[in-house]
């Protein structure tokens, strides 16, 4: 009998994607659940239904969520919720048994199921999952929220209160602390002493890279090498073999909060996102006619859980530039069509832009939003330049087309056995 290994993502489908791929790299040697420690919620569900959908084996710790509770008592009702979910974390342990969890991160929700599994034994590991846009686009400045002076004195107050409970536990089993997991794994060397790795001891804290980048870099040379596997994946998408395939990766700035005038709102709504990136795709299509190239849009996995039905409203740049839509949390796999494609347009923060680094095709990056911070991240992926007019898209279009465009990002330094060290790290 295997021993069992834990995969413990954040309850989102992008996340537990990105997890899903280091299971055939694993599964010879651990037996593989998934565990999704999370209200009920929308992305939530939709995480358990893709495990469904998958048959992977997996659970749900939803115990001790103050946000379940209808009557809210000061001090009782965050400090027993901490307890009866540590409980509830402590009775899963016992239960399934794992050698080894590995998370998504050590902070809440997280860190609980660390600090127990830590207590008893249980080999604990954090893997970074996802480019860091908000700390590289100073986002973060403004997003602390501005607290009432009763309400810091009432968190002060709980803080001593927790301190107080936590005197006999080597790791706070009350207090919003992180857990210290036995190893972490990051990107790249600025994640480690900048971001993820920053609140850890740094001999625990090792660089791994993406494995989204090994996983397609991969995949790129067996379609390159096999005309039946190429043929079969072009088929799948209803892809021309005779046409250029241009692949669009967008960044859902509909989701992004206004936070210097009023961060319940957004910097733009879903109709003005659409018409800002309808310029894009009226750009492409002024160079590269339907005859010619297959433009494709490969929805972001969360756009499945939106209120609106994003891959309908996406479907206007269907019916006015012929743009293929793939949705996100379906069987379209973003490694696939980026390995099928001839030039991929991308704008900066999308963590799609690891298929650029891991596929080496060419590529051009724009940002037309206001919204310039998020161009900040661009050193992350080696970009050498954002473009932000449609004027100069157009030229670079009209270069790669005559073969004369220069390479638009640095990947020579790009780790692309970052499967085999995180392989390696988890042991």
């Amino acid at each position: 009998m295997k021993p069992k290994l834990i995969f413990s993502p954040i309850a989102y489908i992008a996340a537990l994607k990105h997890f899903e791929r280091l299971v055939p790299y694993l599964k010879d040697k651990y037996d593989i659940s998934f565990l999704f420690i999370c209200a009920n919620t929308v992305r939530g569900r939709e995480a358990i239904e893709y495990c469904k959908k998958k048959n992977y084996e997996f659970y749900v710790i939803n115990k001790g969520f103050t946000k379940d509770q209808r009557i809210r008592i000061p001090f009782v009702t965050p400090l027993w919720g901490r307890y009866i979910h540590s409980v509830a974390c402590r009775d899963f342990l016992d239960s399934v048994k794992p050698v080894k969890i590995i998370a998504a991160k050590s902070t809440p929700m997280h860190d609980t199921i660390l600090k127990e599994a830590n207590r008893k034994g249980i080999e604990t590991v954090a893997l970074q999952w996802a480019s860091p846009v908000i700390r590289f686009s100073s986002l973060t400045k403004s997003h602390e929220r501005k607290h009432t002076w009763i309400r810091r004195i009432y968190l002060y107050l709980l803080k001593i209160f927790s301190s107080i409970l936590d005197i006999f536990y080597k790791e706070p089993r009350f207090g919003l602390t992180s857990a210290m997991p036995k190893k972490v794994g990051v990107f790249d060397e600025d994640e480690k002493q900048n971001g993820m790795g920053k609140r850890y001891n740094p001999n625990i804290v090792h660089v791994v890279g993406s494995p989204d980048i090994q996983l397609v870099h991969e995949l790129k040379q067996k379609i390159d090498s096999s005309l039946s596997l190429k043929k079969q994946l072009l088929d799948k998408y209803d892809l021309s073999e005779n046409k250029l395939k241009i692949i669009v990766f967008l960044f859902r700035f509909y989701r992004v909060p206004d936070y210097k005038k009023d961060r319940s709102q957004r910097i733009m709504t879903i109709p003005e996102y659409i018409i800002l990136h309808s310029k894009l795709f009226k750009a492409i299509r002024s160079v590269f006619s339907v005859e010619e190239a297959d433009i494709i849009l490969k929805m972001h996995p969360s756009e499945s859980s939106e209120k609106e039905d994003m891959k309908s409203i996406y479907e206007t740049y269907r019916d006015d530039f012929g743009v293929k839509i793939y949705g996100g949390s379906g069987e379209a796999r973003t490694e696939e069509l980026g390995s099928l494609s001839d030039l991929c347009i991308s704008i900066p923060p999308t963590s799609a832009n690891c298929v650029v680094l891991g596929t080496d095709i060419p590529a051009i990056f724009i940002n037309l939003s206001e919204l310039k911070a998020v161009n900040n991240v661009a050193p992350h992926f080696g970009i050498k330049h954002v473009v932000d007019n449609t004027d100069e898209f157009i030229d670079l279009l009209k270069q790669f087309k005559n073969g004369t465009l220069p390479k638009q990002y640095d990947n020579s330094n790009t780790n692309f056995k970052s499967i085999d060290s995180v392989v390696k790290l988890i042991g």
